[in-house]
């Protein structure tokens, strides 16, 4: 699997992409990994790696994100010669096409089919709490590396890959069968687990194929067509095969440079139409939190400050403050119910030597040209103290003059 490195360099053409990887053990339990695989300077590698897909922020970008379904809930089997839909249908007459994601890989003598019910993959994904994540395409089981067999070590008789063992004859992959979990498995110049090498190979076929494998209204998603080119070498004329390859060159030069502009426009407008819905959710903000400031006063805070000032040049030896509140809250009886402030209302909480230094006090507030009126105190004094408490809600003028 050494070569396939210099393969990637020449081939790859997405900047970046997600691959989530689920692996299913039994019904209940899935493991869920997403990697952010990123092409830099013609290498494809592993840039971020989490088990909470929604924890990465590049999903939200728009990058596609493909899926890898492995395990249980997975049918993996091998049939002789190259099938179709419709003999699909005839060797499985209980099979309902509608119901199933089916990937066919086609082998030089044989076709492996992959399949996997709609209806687990939908319960799986909401499991897995991707919903702002771009899905763009699917792989079942081992159909990615089945893609990649030509770039595979042929010098062994069979590859181990999570649940699945690929069987070789001749360098060249004759089938499948349930194998077992060997992890590490040496692949691109390293040596990685089986996941890690699910999403390298998928993000590699997604990246060089992306039309080919982009999940569409037809659920047979084609795979890697290993035997097409060589069947149509031993049955095709060799000036056939020339003009298709000219054809496909023009085709090439013609579309690539489109294709890469329609995708940095798609991108770029993504972005835009993300940033104006960022710039509009936060003039809401803003419009919200001045409507709350204005409805309660909270811009007024020269007055709110010197009325304080003030309250500190009218105590004096006979007068202690224990509480002072400016606007103070309205009583909550529920949680939902949003923050009032009852307006231009004072309350202090105080003691005072005797009564002589308390009515000295109410003078002096009612001298001031900010005070409107007390609107209610209440003074007791219970024997054993050396001071009385008291009480006071003033009401102060929406107007102040500072001088």
């Amino acid at each position: 699997m050494n070569h396939i490195l210099q393969w990637v360099k020449l081939k790859i053409k997405h900047h970046k992409l997600g691959v989530l990887v689920i692996v299913q053990n039994g019904k209940s339990h899935s493991s869920f990994d997403l990697y952010i695989l990123k092409n830099k300077k013609g290498k494809l590698g592993i840039e971020k790696h989490a088990e909470d897909p929604c924890s990465v922020k590049d999903v939200k970008t728009g990058i596609p994100v493909y899926l890898h379904l492995s395990g249980d809930g997975v049918m993996v089997r091998t049939f002789p010669g190259h099938i179709s839909k419709d003999n699909l249908q005839k060797l499985m007459p209980n099979f309902l096409l509608k119901d199933y994601y089916v990937h066919f890989d086609y082998l030089e003598n044989n076709s492996v089919v992959s399949i996997a019910r709609k209806d687990m993959v939908e319960q799986i994904v909401q499991k897995a709490q991707c919903k702002d994540c771009c899905l763009s395409g699917i792989f079942l089981g081992p159909s990615p590396l089945i893609g990649l067999s030509e770039y595979l070590d042929t010098s062994l008789s069979s590859i181990d890959v999570g649940s699945y063992r690929l069987l070789l004859t001749g360098g060249k992959i004759t089938g499948t069968e349930k194998g077992e979990l060997c992890d590490p498995i040496y692949f691109m110049n390293q040596s990685r687990d089986q996941k890690e090498v699910y999403a390298l190979s998928s993000g590699i076929l997604a990246s060089i194929y992306p039309l080919k494998y982009t999940l569409q209204d037809n659920i047979f998603l084609q795979g890697s067509n290993e035997a097409t080119f060589a069947l149509l070498g031993r049955k095709s004329l060799g000036i056939v095969a020339v003009f298709l390859f000219l054809v496909l060159l023009l085709n090439f030069f013609l579309f690539e440079q489109q294709y890469q502009k329609k995708s940095i426009l798609e991108a770029e407008i993504l972005t835009r139409e993300n940033l104006l819905s960022q710039l509009s959710s936060l003039k809401r903000n803003l419009e919200q939190k001045r409507l709350f400031i204005n409805s309660n006063s909270l811009s007024e805070t020269y007055v709110i400050s010197y009325i304080y000032d003030q309250f500190g040049q009218l105590a004096d030896e006979g007068v202690n403050f224990e509480k002072i509140c400016i606007n103070p809250l309205n009583h909550i009886n529920k949680q939902s119910e949003p923050l009032s402030f009852r307006r231009r209302i004072i309350t202090i909480n105080g003691n005072a030597l005797d009564m002589e230094s308390y009515q000295q006090f109410l003078s002096k507030i009612q001298e001031k040209d900010w005070c409107q009126e007390i609107s209610y105190q209440d003074y007791s004094f219970k024997p054993g103290k050396q001071s009385a408490s008291f009480q006071l809600e003033i009401l102060f003028k929406n107007v102040v003059s500072i001088e």
